[in-house]
């Protein structure tokens, strides 16, 4: 912080408010700079949310697919008599 002194010394008094209207100006700069990162934080985080919910529904559609093409194929297995002991 610089202070700026005229001709003349501040008072204490003056000296003070400055520095108050400082800190004022940094507590300002401080919260807007906090704010924009809280938001920039927030859509981060969706977005991650929102990629990991489409990763699992990738894996629960991967998951029905195989299944739909393992019954898919044990079904032509059982036309053409070629069913094997299943091990569960």
């Amino acid at each position: 912080l610089i202070l700026m002194v005229g001709p003349c010394e501040q008072s204490d008094k003056e000296i003070i408010a400055e520095l108050q209207e400082q800190l004022a100006k940094k507590d300002s700069e401080f919260d807007d700079a906090s704010n924009s990162f809280r938001t920039i934080l927030g859509l981060k985080n969706k977005r991650i949310r929102e990629l990991e919910d489409e990763i699992i529904r990738l894996k629960l559609a991967k998951q029905e697919d195989a299944k739909c093409g393992r019954e898919s194929n044990e079904g032509d297995a059982e036309k053409h008599g070629k069913v094997r002991n299943r091990v569960k």
